[in-house]
């Protein structure tokens, strides 16, 4: 599997040895899960300090714990497209939404019917964009006032008095949409965020986040095959179809 970083290490701020010492871990899982700090460090011709200080900017605790939580995140991935292969199935959409709980589901049904018409902000760039613009669309026929934009003024003044966000963000720490949803949080919309991870600024903002398991979550530029959007899409279609059934649009 490839691994794309580049977003990590903007992100973070991640030193030349840092990167080395992560794309060493990421590249060989098992091999890092048997080293301890110092191992690994005096491999890469460096501190305990800067390992342990390369987890915690990670959010991991420390050495150990980054490497466990990296080597379980990788075998999963593995293991279910191994499950795939044998069972032939492009997509499993049970894995990929196994943590959508169904009380997000009434939480998403009664926010909606609670603002049937009113005013709705949707955000979300590069592949999210897509997605974005087809939930602005279906919104819109539904009945709501749709209005797709980045404009932080409009998310901080809420000038359109909308009741409701709509943020799409793989990762959950997307810029400019995670200072969106900050902003739209604080001025008392209610945010409906999808991520590929629960832990992350949008998700921490959000009034219901939907976290649609992300197949590969190391391959920042979306390089690699990932069916996190088109889950996304299904899983929106579902929402939208249970809202319906409710009387809602």
């Amino acid at each position: 599997m490839d691994f794309d970083i580049y977003k990590l290490v903007d992100k973070y701020k991640l030193s030349c040895t840092e990167q080395e010492i992560l794309q060493y871990i990421l590249d060989n899982p098992d091999v890092a899960l048997d080293l301890n700090v110092r191992k690994i460090a005096k491999m890469h011709y460096t501190s305990p300090t800067t390992v342990i200080r390369l987890a915690q900017k990670l959010g991991y605790k420390g050495y150990t714990d980054m490497a466990y939580r990296i080597n379980f995140s990788l075998r999963d991935t593995a293991e279910h497209k191994t499950k795939l292969k044998k069972t032939r199935k492009m997509v499993d959409i049970d894995y990929a939404l196994a943590e959508v709980t169904q009380e997000k589901i009434v939480s998403f049904v009664k926010l909606m019917r609670e603002n049937l018409g009113a005013t709705v902000y949707a955000d979300g760039i590069g592949f999210s964009q897509p997605i974005v613009q087809y939930m602005v669309r279906k919104l819109l026929v539904l009945g709501y006032t749709c209005v797709q934009t980045d404009s932080f003024e409009l998310y901080e003044n809420n000038s359109l008095n909308a009741k409701i966000a709509f943020f799409v963000s793989r990762t959950g720490e997307t810029y400019e949409v995670a200072k969106a949803a900050k902003m739209a949080a604080k001025s008392g919309i209610k945010v409906i965020s999808f991520t590929g991870d629960e832990a992350n600024t949008i998700a921490e903002n959000s009034y219901i986040n939907f976290m649609i398991r992300d197949s590969n979550k190391f391959d920042d530029r979306n390089i690699n095959p990932n069916y996190f959007y088109p889950n996304v899409m299904a899983l929106f279609e579902y929402l939208v179809c249970r809202f319906a059934e409710n009387g809602g649009g």
